[in-house]
């Protein structure tokens, strides 16, 4: 069989290739037949050499027969999938050195050297000729001529817009062909060629700089032109990334792409280096400028004038050195560089290649058909960019169409980036020149740093994450052959970071704060190995270079008309005095597009979830394991409580700074308008921005919020608190540079930056999926203390953050007080709000790559099966449309969770639907006693700030002071003050009885007390005559942070576990909807008693009012239950559920009640049986 299949293949390769002789033989043309080039050139030896395997002896065999059968068996060996498989374990085998992989990146190290050595010098020199044309073309006197900077600008960008544009249409007519010919006869000739014509061009270019007086725009386009006729960067990037697709495997791709990009990353850093090195060694040896070779003396005295307008020869040294390098590495290309592809691909390539140019071909009468045709003939490769059905096999069809959507929607995005990238390259040297006044040495610098940046996250982050952290994740372990989700993950992430980068640009002050995100910025580079890699696991290996020359035809393509858009919008933007307006238009988000190409070719496989029953056992089967782990890869309450500290710390050590430099602001606005400062009117204007906060960030959060807790119970809790710490930073970062960019306040942009704040969720919901993580590893007698560790680490944060901001606002402001410095805003002030943005990035690392997860993969999987049956039960049978839509909608249905507030019977066990009345009353009464005791709380310490600014005239300093001293006080509380509270005093001294399913008398006695100090503290705060009276009675107040652990432990205490996620995101949601109206209403009635009665004192008496109402709510919920708790004892029940799954029978069963008798009639044991009974209470599990 196997030699009928292989003499099969034999006709069919033979009767494609003719013999020299034009006869139909059996004899196959070799690579040196068919490519002279392979032949004269030593790639052919080298890759017989690499691969004995591949290597076609001429043999003199005087038997025919063992000759036809060994021919037989080479053609067939050709056509087997298994060859491709055997050159990569070839390859693997190779020494070090003699690694293709490490020649490669050897050379595009000598290529990022060469690019970058000469093009600070390059692009200094462009401005110095374009003001040489100037003057040549001026009609002033020599001596009176000044070159414009503006006109200046509008030469050089029309030189590089139109440069781009002749690269880019050479490009296209070359690349695609460069790429398929590369399949055929090897990617090693056409790498050679491409630095060849790139030494070519680099020379010209020195040619053209070092004699002409003006700028030669005609001879350095002729320049460009030659070197773009090997299909320019675009054929250089297709060609590099199919060799590297030639030597490795699915898995190994994406490393080695980052190997190549660090490489010329490498080359990159070292050029700017070298450059600064010969600059500064040719200056100081230089004394006299080159003066240009000019006929007309005039002309000539005119640049004597002003020498800054000439060309050093020192500016032409680096150029020099480009030239060196190029020819250093064409000539280790030809000579060292290995081919990667065996000979045996290459003739199966050239066998394809056959088949498609004897098909017949069309009939063209007419001049207008044949221009058709050679035009679609020339696009005709784009088809690979949507996966053509000719691509479709076995293995792929039975999910052919979504791979088809992926691969070009992966296409679209890598030619967005791609086009991003180039216009950046563009506009940035002109932006930094232009706004910054940078010279070429500062230009190096630059590059260097940004190299530096992309090399980190090229050959230490990219590495990291895809062979150390995603394998340890199950559904972000990277697959072979699909794009898997975590390149989804990897590619949003960057492009996103990027979109953010371009943003800053735009708006940035100095050249610093443009340094500095650039360097953020940089990251997103991992990108393009990701981009790269991913969809080529969708194609054949013989398909590689043809589909990355597709893809570099389409960029070519999209070139041709990018550079003139974005050098459009540069040169409006400089004329209109906004030179960042290209990089808002070229800031790009393509976060949707890889989002629907993952959701189309990746999903998840969701396991049958076990019975409802099985979660408590399943939890407290993982807290017994987690005993177990390493620390740090167990989860716990202190590492919990480092990520809460440092959101905490995070979030106020630039907040006092924040808030007196709104102040700042607020007070530039005013006296804009009227000339002086009013503190009453700028009090109504910042008040106002609260406002808008609250009511802007409010509905945000609502959204978030309300699918934060399910969906943290499905796919677990630690991913959503890294989301909300992402939207954190970004939203502060957006505020700095907002900030530190007017001199007024920008009301809109202001409050855009608070939407962008609280995007994810925000502080509350950070804290919400705190609480549900410290659920999940706590038992239930354990709750309220490690909740209230939770609070404590917030507090603690909260304190110690002003602290540090404080130490820092000295420092920066050299010890001067904030008040001497009037309304002026100093650089200095910004110094605490940079510290913060350290901190998040900080705890965006260790949320990412150190907090363990707590919710087990069982529990998420049975709180996914869980959210997909009540969708599914819940929805009338109906056609699989509708219903699949009805599913939709409710999966997007943020309102879902609040039904549990409720108490629905659907959502616990039957044990308890026989009191379900009063279990709802309390549920509902606790529930909103919660979330409008906090919604209260928020806003009231914008107005302890408020009312410390009017009325005790603080400042910065003592704004930190105020968080310092609330929330170390309130730390202390929660950490040393709690636990004594609660076991010494109530267990302890008073006996109260502590139980696990309900609101018990030690859970009640700390709220009550709590709610009463409040009170007390409340009435004391409004009486307060000065600044330390105030913060003594804000410590004393600290007591009724007792309440808020107390109330969350015993609301959760009525659910089952796998609800508590869900709980407390409804609680989120309460919250974030209160919080729309509630601090509106308490900022404007502050607003109200400031403006009417100058008495805002009467916010603290109202909101003593307040706690007295939460605690006669809280005292109606224990008598509630303790009605409810005689009831069920005189009819011989418990308030105790006896069994999760126990129904109402089964309950009554198993407390052996018997039915009430007639009053008189005698009973032998009259008594009742009490439900705190030590037999009853072991067994009475709460499992759900």
């Amino acid at each position: 069989m196997a030699t009928e299949e292989a003499g099969s293949a034999h006709k069919h390769v033979s009767g494609l290739q003719p013999d020299q002789d034009g006869h139909q033989g059996g004899r196959n043309r070799t690579a040196t037949e068919v490519s002279p080039l392979i032949s004269t050139a030593p790639a052919l030896t080298e890759t017989r050499v690499l691969n004995p395997a591949v290597e076609h002896p001429e043999s003199s065999d005087p038997n025919p027969k063992n000759s036809a059968v060994e021919e037989v068996a080479e053609v067939a060996s050709i056509n087997s999938n298994h060859s491709d498989k055997d050159w990569l374990s070839h390859v693997s085998s190779l020494s070090l050195w003699a690694s293709p992989l490490i020649r490669l990146c050897i050379l595009l190290f000598l290529a990022g050297v060469g690019i970058t050595v000469s093009q600070p010098s390059m692009d200094v020199i462009y401005y110095k000729l374009a003001c040489q044309s100037l003057m040549k073309n001026s009609l002033a006197p020599p001596a009176e001529f000044r070159c414009d900077p503006v006109q200046s600008q509008q030469i050089v960008s029309t030189y590089l817009m139109w440069d781009n544009i002749v690269q880019s249409a050479v490009s296209l007519a070359t690349c695609t062909k460069v790429s398929a010919l590369s399949d055929i006869y090897g990617r090693k000739p056409f790498l050679t060629a491409f630095i060849s014509c790139f030494c070519v061009t680099y020379y010209i270019y020195y040619f053209l700089m070092s004699t002409s007086s003006g700028f030669p725009m005609w001879g350095l386009w002729a320049a460009t032109a030659l070197g773009s006729c090997t299909g320019g960067s675009a054929a250089f990037m297709a060609l590099f990334k199919a060799y590297i697709t030639d030597i490795t495997v699915a898995s190994e791709r994406v490393s080695g792409i980052s190997f190549c990009l660090v490489s010329f990353t490498a080359g990159q850093l070292v050029g700017p280096l070298l450059s600064s090195v010969l600059l500064s060694h040719a200056r100081r040896n230089e004394k006299i400028p080159k003066i240009p070779r000019v006929s007309d003396p005039s002309i000539a005295s005119s640049f004597a004038v002003d020498p800054a307008n000439l060309v050093p020869r020192s500016e032409l040294v680096p150029l020099k050195a480009s030239l060196f390098i190029f020819t250093l590495a064409a000539i280790f290309c030809f000579v060292l560089l290995l081919e990667s592809r065996s000979e045996k691909s290459r003739m199966k390539s050239r066998s394809a290649s056959v088949i498609s140019l004897q098909a017949p071909r069309p009939h063209l009468p007419t001049l207008s058909s044949r221009i058709w045709h050679g035009f679609t003939s020339f696009i005709e490769p784009l088809q690979l960019l949507t996966f053509p059905t000719k691509l479709r096999t076995e293995e792929n069809a039975h999910n052919f169409k979504k791979i088809r959507l992926c691969v070009f929607l992966l296409s679209i995005a890598e030619l967005f980036f791609g086009v991003t990238i180039l216009s950046t390259m563009i506009v940035e040297p002109q932006y930094t020149i232009y706004k910054y006044e940078w010279d070429s040495v500062t230009i190096s610098n630059f590059s260097m740093g940004r190299s530096v940046a992309q090399i980190f996250g090229l050959a230490v982050f990219l590495p990291l994450v895809y062979k150390h952290i995603f394998p340890r994740f199950k559904h972000l372990r990277p697959v072979a052959n699909t794009f898997d989700a975590a390149d989804s993950w990897v590619m949003g992430s960057g492009m996103f970071l990027y979109a953010l980068d371009h943003l800053g640009k735009a708006f940035a002050p100095t050249g610093t704060v443009f340094v500095g995100l650039a360097l953020a910025g940089s990251l997103a580079t991992v990108v393009g190995p990701v981009a790269a890699a991913a969809p080529v696991k969708f194609f054949p290996s013989s398909k590689v270079g043809e589909f990355y020359g597709a893809l570099a035809l389409a960029q070519g393509i999209i070139s041709l008309v990018a550079p003139m858009v974005v050098t459009s919008l540069y040169t409006h933007g400089v004329k209109h005095g906004f030179p960042g307006l290209s990089y808002i238009y070229t800031a790009p988000d393509n976060s949707t597009v890889l989002e629907h190409a993952a959701d189309d070719t990746y999903t998840a496989l969701d396991n049958d979830a076990e019975h409802m029953d099985e979660d408590a056992a399943w939890l407290r089967e993982q807290r017994d394991s987690n005993k177990n782990l390493h620390w740090l890869k167990r989860p716990s309450v202190i590492m919990l409580g480092i990520c809460i500290w440092m959101a905490s710390a995070s979030h106020t050590s630039g907040e006092g700074t924040r808030q007196a430099l709104t102040f700042k602001l607020a007070c530039n606005t005013i006296s804009e308008g009227s000339g002086t400062c009013d503190s009453t009117e700028t009090q109504l204007l910042v008040s106002k921005l609260q406002q808008y906060y609250a009511v802007c960030s409010g509905v945000i959060t609502m959204f978030a919020s309300g699918k934060v807790g399910p969906l943290s119970d499905q796919y677990g809790r630690k991913a959503f608190m890294l989301a909300v710490v992402i939207g954190l930073f970004l939203g502060k970062l957006s505020k700095l540079i907002v900030m530190s960019s007017f001199n007024e306040l920008q009301f809109t942009l202001m409050v855009l930056t608070e939407v962008l704040q609280n995007i994810g969720g925000g502080i509350v919901c950070y804290v919400t999926l705190a609480s549900c993580y410290v659920s999940d590893i706590a038992e239930t007698h354990q709750r309220t203390y490690f909740l209230g560790i939770n609070m404590a680490a917030l507090f603690l944060g909260f304190s110690i953050g002003p602290l540090i901001g404080n130490a820092l606002l000295r420092w920066g402001t050299g010890g001067a007080d904030s008040k001497e410095a009037a309304n002026t805003i100093t650089p200095g002030e910004f110094l605490p709000l940079k510290f913060e943005l350290c901190l998040y990035a900080t705890l965006m690392v260790l949320l990412a790559f150190v907090l363990p997860e707590s919710r087990s993969e069982k529990a998420r999987q049975k709180s996914r099966s869980l959210s997909r049956s009540s969708s599914i039960a819940s929805i009338p049978q109906e056609s699989s449309i509708t219903a699949k839509g009805s599913i939709l909608l409710r999966q997007l249905n943020f309102l879902r969770p609040v039904r549990l507030i409720f108490y629905p019977k659907d959502s616990v066990p039957a044990s308890r639907h026989r009191s379900i009345r009063a279990y709802r009353t309390a549920v509902v009464v606790l529930f909103f006693t919660e979330c409008i005791m906090v919604s209260l709380v928020i806003p009231l310490g914008e107005i302890f700030i408020l009312y410390g600014i009017w009325r005790f005239k603080w400042g910065a300093t003592d704004i930190g002071h105020l968080l310092a001293v609330s929330s170390s006080s309130r730390a202390f509380m929660l950490i040393v003050l709690s636990p004594i509270i609660h076991h010494k005093f109530f267990e302890g001294l008073l006996k109260l009885k502590v139980h696990h399913k309900y609101l018990d008398d030690v859970d009640f006695g700390m709220i009550a007390s709590a709610f009463a100090i409040e009170i007390i503290g409340m009435a004391l705060l409004s009486m307060a005559g000065s600044g330390g009276i105030f913060l003594i009675c804000l410590i004393f107040t600290s007591f009724g942070t007792l309440a808020g652990p107390a109330l969350n432990s015993a609301i959760v205490k009525f659910y089952p576990e796998s609800r508590i996620g869900e709980v407390f995101g409804a609680m989120a949601l309460i919250k974030n909807t209160l919080g729309i109206v509630v601090p509106l209403s308490m900022l404007a009635l502050y607003k109200f008693a400031l403006k009417s009665w100058s008495f805002p004192q009467v916010v603290f008496l109202f909101m003593a009012a307040c706690f007295f109402v939460f605690l006669l709510a809280v005292s109606y919920v224990k008598w509630v239950l303790y009605k409810e708790h005689q009831y069920l004892a005189l009819s011989g029940s418990s308030l105790t559920p006896s069994s999760s799954s126990s129904s109402l029978s089964a309950l009554n069963e198993g407390s052996d009640s018997e039915t009430p008798s007639a009053p008189n009639t005698p009973k032998p044991d009259s008594t009742p049986r009490r439900s705190s009974s030590p037999n009853h209470s072991r067994n009475a599990s709460f499992s759900v």
